[in-house]
């Protein structure tokens, strides 16, 4: 009881030393969690894009394969599938209509192999 003064003193040093330390300190924790920060969202960065090459480079192959059949489907003089549309009259005007369901079907089924390899969007 006597030194108590002096013992609260120096505890009062201890703990104002102490709370010095910790604030020093402060800055180079704030420096590391930001480094830590930005490294991982390097990271992720880094992996988003290599995922979106990888889409790319599938979406290339199905295009590439679509362009494929497209030129198959062309022969010679410009005829698609062997079958040349008329351009004029009644007959002609229900092969243009068959030519644009047919061609509606295509598009769908191009969509369709689209999803198939490269999943939906």
């Amino acid at each position: 009881p006597s030194a108590y003064g002096p013992k609260w003193d120096q505890l009062r040093d201890l703990f104002d030393e102490a709370h010095g330390l910790v604030n020093e300190y402060r800055p180079h924790q704030a420096r590391e969690s930001l480094i830590r920060l930005m490294e991982a969202q390097i990271a992720r960065s880094k992996g988003e894009t290599e995922a979106v090459r990888e889409v790319g480079g599938q979406v290339r192959d199905v295009l590439d394969g679509l362009k494929g059949l497209g030129e198959k489907e062309v022969g010679v003089g410009g005829k698609r599938g062997g079958v040349e549309a008329e351009e004029g009259g009644q007959e002609g005007m229900e092969k243009q209509g068959g030519e644009a369901r047919r061609r509606r079907f295509e598009l769908k089924r191009v969509w369709e192999v689209v999803e198939e390899e490269v999943g939906e969007f």
